[in-house]
């Protein structure tokens, strides 16, 4: 059975409040379709063999400059990506799913598709990392430190060099694949992945079925149950 990866920090933050039921549904979901999920934490991050020469947890490290969710959660943010590259470090190519994105039928042969450090979901949201991405993620972040990004997804995303992205303007076919739930609402009724993420901050009353600030778990449950 393949392995699929995800994080979770437990903050006093509005961005990850309720996620143990949302754990909960991510795990469900990925089992159902063939996959053994795994949540890795912290601690994982603090074994990657870079973690203290990257100062990870110094809040005056240049990467935390201009953070806009607060600084717990943007040290949170690196910690992923170091738990994702450190199990990769030791354990070969693995896919990584952050826990708000939900596995409606991708399945293990869907992966193999993929080439290594494609970047499947939207921002990094479901990434087929390699140890060479591992590598990469960490000379972004040096690079980080030296420039001082805005968050962890325009290290990520701009700093890196070896990441493939699927283009979901011209395919649909990746459209299919994943879909993020505050840009295609109803696409997200039938793709096989659905990103629900960022409290579902821009949906309509109607969309949310009337329920103000709503649980992302009881949400999904309402809107495409697992």
């Amino acid at each position: 059975m393949e392995n699929v990866i995800s994080y979770f920090e437990p903050l006093d933050h509005e961005l990850t409040r309720h996620n143990y039921e949302l754990m909960e549904l991510w795990k469900e979901s990925w089992r159902n379709n063939g996959w053994n999920p795994i949540i890795l934490g912290s601690s994982d991050a603090e074994e990657h063999p870079d973690y203290n020469r990257l100062d990870i947890k110094n809040k005056d490290n240049p990467l935390y400059i201009n953070n806009i969710h607060g600084l717990d959660y943007q040290i949170a943010c690196y910690n992923r990506h170091l738990a994702y590259s450190n199990f990769v470090l030791k354990n070969g190519t693995t896919l990584n799913a952050d826990c708000d994105v939900i596995n409606y039928s991708f399945t293990p042969e869907d992966y193999d598709l993929y080439e290594d450090n494609t970047i499947i979901g939207g921002g990094v949201s479901v990434v087929k990392l390699s140890k060479l991405g591992a590598e990469d993620i960490v000379r972004a972040i040096l690079k980080g430190i030296e420039t001082g990004p805005l968050n962890d997804m325009v290290c990520y995303l701009k700093l890196t060099t070896v990441f493939k992205v699927i283009n979901k303007a011209v395919k649909w076919d990746d459209l299919r694949i994943e879909n993020d739930i505050l840009r295609r609402y109803d696409e997200c009724k039938i793709s096989k992945l659905v990103h629900y993420h960022n409290g579902l901050w821009n949906l309509t009353e109607e969309q949310i079925f009337n329920v103000i600030n709503p649980n992302r778990a009881a949400f999904i449950q309402n809107f495409r149950p697992i």
